[in-house]
């Protein structure tokens, strides 16, 4: 099980696992992240290409580990 971390624009951080992601977009200038759980996050000064690539390694850092 994977997770990615990103900091929220209102302050603090946003933990969710990968296989939670369903969407990293631009809205009006701000980057959103949405999750199964109908949850919408702003994210603090990341693009949606940046944003996009954390999860990106993240995933094909977890194709490559074994699972237990």
């Amino acid at each position: 099980m994977s997770w990615v971390t990103f900091e929220a624009a209102t302050g603090g951080l946003v933990t969710v696992q990968l296989r939670h992601i369903v969407a990293i977009y631009d809205e009006q200038g701000e980057v959103k992240l949405a999750t199964t759980a109908g949850g919408v996050h702003v994210l603090k000064d990341i693009t949606v290409r940046r944003a996009a690539g954390i999860v990106s390694t993240a995933e094909d850092a977890t194709a490559i580990r074994p699972e237990p």
